[in-house]
């Protein structure tokens, strides 16, 4: 039946198998891991609707800085794939054991950041009063599984490039049974422990986190199964950071893109912020279901990065392509699923997170704007992983930069001037999803050969 299907898709080059492969596990891994912050909302929405408007304010922020360390392992994933499809293992072993020491000390700077000025931050974000003593909190607790970010980004970024994603798929299963248990504990107080509300909900976060980071860890020092394994007296003995200018080179347009892309998020924060808390609770709790919904196009993505990445270490443009083609077929079936789930049952689904009636009622309609959105915000990250696989991370922070300088004009305006309020924010991102899914669609299928960076480097 899988052969046929493959078969009835794109022919016989076994690209179904391959992409699920890869996809199934960081499918599972992004849903785990999003669910973990759809856990907390759910606690959290359930106690304070401030507690939502706290966690939103905090983790956008919070995560765009982390996104930005995350995006620039990207480049590590690159050309780990790209080295790995030209057969060099030895270098992408190399390129590995240099990136989890310089990121480990990209992931510490973090950590002082958000551990000793939140304020700072949160202040300039236009953050209520009434909410700034729950955000520097939430975020101070947080921030502590930092420490060990450094390892964890590495190590799943090789694994990635690699096509090696069951472990990143175990660590998420962790970390997920991790943070329920505790935010059980922590949030209301069971087993002894005193109920601790928003701030459980952080140590449970925090606590959860390290734990899956030492499960990845172990599992990559003792398995016999890698094509590379870690060296610890490798990684702090022999630091060349030659190698890590490389994974810089290729990493950081990624990870400018990333950050744009959450600066716009912020712009949004802090317009929604004039309107009035219900609005940043209703953007925050549709936010966290679209994010969800995030990392299982985002495995798709990531099997695209990979597999185009191989393709073009073996420099074969034409199969690169073919690869991405049926990712996106098969991220439009998926997408479909769900986007007709999320029209049939709306208030259903936005009820499990919250028990505010007026929430929920004013949340629907832009909840199924946002199910619209699905279609072109998928297209835009799995033909972007694609391009990225070609080493071309610049095209995506072109675009990137485009969109973040058009939704802050429009939604401002949309906002501000036509006084469309919510809504206008919601038409502002369907429209930049939209534009920017066919400049990269475009851009990557008239697409002239980008040798593999570690090739030409």
């Amino acid at each position: 039946m899988l052969k046929n299907f493959e078969n009835h898709w794109h022919g016989n080059h076994g690209y179904l198998k391959k992409v699920l492969m890869i996809a199934l596990p960081m499918i599972i891994q992004g849903l785990v891991i999003q669910f973990q912050t759809l856990i907390n909302r759910a606690f959290l929405g359930n106690l304070k609707v401030e507690y939502l408007a706290a966690v939103g304010n905090t983790i956008f922020p919070f995560y765009a800085t982390i996104t930005v360390v995350i995006a620039v392992s990207t480049g590590l994933t690159i050309l780990i794939a790209q080295n790995i499809g030209a057969k060099q293992v030895a270098a992408a072993k190399e390129y590995l054991h240099n990136s989890i020491f310089y990121s480990s000390i990209l992931a510490l700077i973090l950590f002082v950041l958000w551990f000793f000025f939140p304020g700072i931050i949160f202040a300039v974000m236009g953050v209520d009063k009434v909410l700034m003593g729950y955000c520097v909190g939430y975020v101070r607790i947080i921030s502590f599984f930092l420490i060990l970010l450094g390892i964890d980004i590495s190590i799943q970024a090789a694994l990635q490039g690699a096509g090696i994603t069951k472990p990143i798929m175990y660590s998420g299963l962790a970390r997920i049974l991790c943070n329920v248990l505790l935010d059980w504990i922590f949030i209301f107080g069971h087993l002894g422990f005193p109920k601790m509300g928003l701030y459980g909900a952080a140590l449970a976060t925090a606590i959860s986190n390290i734990a899956a980071i030492m499960f990845l860890l172990f599992y990559s020092l003792k398995s016999k199964r890698l094509p590379f394994k870690i060296n610890l007296r490798e990684v702090f003995g022999s630091k060349n950071f030659d190698k890590f200018k490389d994974v810089l080179r290729v990493g950081l347009p990624t990870g400018f893109e990333s950050l744009i892309w959450y600066i716009g998020i912020l712009l949004f924060l802090r317009i929604l912020n004039h309107l009035d808390e219900l609005a940043v609770g209703i953007y925050t709790l549709i936010y966290g279901i679209d994010i969800a919904v995030y990392g299982i196009y985002n495995g798709l993505a990531r099997a695209s990065l990979t597999l185009v990445g191989n393709k073009i270490g073996e420099e074969n443009e034409t199969e690169a392509k073919k690869v991405l083609t049926s990712c996106l077929k098969y991220n439009y079936v998926v997408v479909g699923v769900i986007f007709l789930v999320f029209l049939l049952y709306s208030k259903q689904i936005l009820g499990i997170f919250t028990k505010d009636v007026t929430l929920i009622d004013k949340s629907v309609f832009f909840f199924i704007i946002m199910s619209f959105t699905l279609f072109p915000r998928s297209l835009n990250v799995i033909v972007g992983s694609g391009i990225r696989g070609f080493g071309d991370t610049k095209w995506m922070l072109y675009t990137q930069i485009l969109g973040t300088v058009f939704v802050i004009t429009f939604a401002n305006m949309a906002v501000f001037v036509f006084q469309l309020g919510i809504t206008g924010i919601y038409i502002t991102i369907f429209m930049d999803e939209f534009f920017r899914s066919v400049l990269n669609s475009l851009h990557f299928y008239k697409h002239r050969k980008v040798c593999a960076y570690m090739i030409n480097s």
